[in-house]
């Protein structure tokens, strides 16, 4: 293997992220039996298959070679046109997708979007849309805009509903995310360039999680769908057919337990089977005004912070760490860690004690947040 210690972490990050089948679930288990990325491509094909106790292609001695040498040119092309790769231990990586065993570890991102801001919602829907989904697009988020503070809506960029919430955000000046199926050095659809870079002016993103020498496949397309499900509190699905890159986003959102919503249409209009589908088969709520929604997210009203206050004996480490979950809920103890300076296995046992002392409390997907 080469001089490992010559890439810094950051190519060490885009490289490892790009393993072959890698997600957060792989990636974890990984790093969990090697230690750390420097490690993992330090070590040799033989060090590795002891360590890890099986055999893979992934740790092949030129495979990683050729990861790292990617990676690097990945590296320099990213910082000469502006974009940012951020890794999943990485404070600014969105949570909710972190929760999720299928996640990417890194994201390419241009744009400066808090990723973990208090209120994410995703809209979804058919290309073909019709000026009844389109407007209602615009209307669920252009009304949500107005009464839910520090909302963000994320959705793929395509055409018909997504470029209809981008642009209804983009009017009701909140940020708006695209995650896109391509490499940031290309925006897909072509047309929507001056959408994507408006929105980028405007503190919105886009986001990838495919690297610059990432060839288009319509299977990427597919694969991106669990990001915008991934990324948010809650789905919208404005319009679609019983099949369709929206229906299989709808279904990976209920596998993470995110709230879906369907806005319902006439049984005669193709383009909404789909939605009807769901909300018959109780895969989605009814969708019918933007503060039924708020409401039942428990959005309705804003709420003046207040300083919390924590109690007297715990111990400065734990202390650190129920502030950082107090402003960032659902973190998992691997982003803990790196976000407070502590070792994973410190940070595990101070969790353990803090969760018997009620002060922070285990999420479904693994993580942690502070109790309230």
């Amino acid at each position: 293997m080469p001089n490992v210690e010559s890439y810094d972490d950051l190519v060490l990050h885009i490289a490892f992220a790009r393993l072959k089948g890698n997600n957060f679930s792989l990636g974890t288990q990984i790093l969990d039996k090697v230690g750390d990325e420097r490690r993992f491509f330090g070590m040799s094909e033989a060090e590795l298959q002891k360590t890890m106790n099986a055999r893979s292609p992934i740790l092949d001695d030129d495979y990683r070679r050729a990861l790292l040498e990617r990676a690097l040119r990945q590296a320099r092309h990213a910082d000469k046109i502006n974009v940012d790769f951020i890794y999943y231990s990485d404070s600014r990586f969105p949570r909710r997708l972190a929760n999720c065993a299928d996640a990417p570890l890194g994201l390419f991102i241009a744009g400066d979007t808090d990723l973990n801001a208090s209120h994410i919602i995703s809209v979804v829907g058919t290309r073909r849309a019709t000026s009844y989904g389109i407007s209602s697009a615009s209307k669920f988020v252009s009304e949500l805009a107005s009464m839910v503070p520090n909302l963000v809506v994320v959705s793929g960029l395509a055409y018909g509903i997504d470029v209809a919430a981008h642009r209804a955000a983009l009017d009701s000046g909140i940020p708006t995310v695209a995650v896109s199926a391509v490499p940031l050095d290309r925006i897909y659809p072509e047309t929507h360039r001056p959408v994507a870079v408006k929105m980028i002016q405007n503190g919105g993103a886009v986001l990838t999680e495919y690297d610059f020498e990432s060839h288009t496949n319509p299977s990427l397309f597919l694969a991106r769908n669990r990001i915008v499900a991934g990324m948010c509190d809650c789905l919208l699905v404005m319009e679609s057919d019983r099949k369709g890159g929206s229906m299989t986003t709808a279904s990976l959102a209920n596998s993470y337990d995110r709230e879906v919503f369907a806005l319902p249409g006439r049984i005669t209009d193709p383009y909404s089977r789909g939605c009807n589908k769901l909300i018959s088969t109780n895969g989605a709520h009814i969708l019918t005004e933007p503060c039924d929604l708020a409401e039942y997210l428990g959005w309705a009203h804003s709420n003046v912070p207040q300083q919390k206050q924590f109690p007297l004996d715990l111990t400065d480490e734990q202390l650190c760490i129920v502030r950082y979950l107090d402003a960032n809920a659902d973190s998992l103890p691997v982003q803990i860690a790196s976000a407070v300076s502590m070792s994973l296995a410190d940070v595990q046992d101070a969790l353990f004690q803090l969760e018997l002392m009620g002060c922070v409390a285990s999420t479904p997907a693994g993580g942690y947040s502070a109790s309230h």
